[in-house]
Parts: C-alpha cells; structure tokens; sequence
C-alpha cells in the first residue's frame, strides 16, 4: 500500500493526481520514461482494458490474438506505438 500526502510547501494539489496517475501507469507495466511523461504533460492519460473486455476469446484464441497485437519480436506493437503516438503495454493481466 502507498500512500500519498501533500506537504505545506507542495505548490499545487493537483500534483497529487500526478503522483497517483504515475504510479498507475508503472504498475500498468509503463516504463519509467513514459511514466514520468504523465507528471510533465497535462494532455496525457493512462487507458487500460483487458482483451476479454473486447471479445469473449480463451484458449488458443486469446493467444493469437495477443500474438497478432505484439507482432514477431513486438514489431506490431512498436509500429502501432509509432503511428498513433501513443505508448502500449500488453500485458497478461490486469492486478487491480
């Protein structure tokens, strides 16, 4: 458990969301870099969503989805994070 507190000298509340939507992102499996990105820029967020969500898959279905969204070697996915600009995190599960 982590807690967050502002302290008398904090200079802006709102730097308390920031604290807590980065580590959001680094537990979502983030890199740190891109983490520290959300404490620097208003504009960005952190969106997650589990494939299941999507479509109900399982099995070997599930699998080869996840594959075709990472690609040989995450290709796929650096080229999605390129095109659209933004930064991906697939992941088995999410823990919260």
């Amino acid at each position: 458990m982590v807690e967050l507190k502002t302290q008398s000298d904090t200079p802006d509340v709102s730097n308390l969301q920031k604290c807590a939507n980065f580590l959001h992102a680094f537990m979502l499996g983030f890199d740190v870099i891109d983490a520290v990105a959300l404490l620097r820029m208003d504009e960005l967020y952190v969106e997650s969503f589990e494939i299941k969500d999507v479509n109900t898959l399982g099995g070997e279905h599930l699998l080869r989805a996840i594959g075709r969204l990472s690609g040989k070697g995450g290709r796929t996915k650096f080229a999605i994070d390129n095109a659209t600009r933004t930064r991906i995190v697939i992941a088995d599960t999410k823990k919260f």
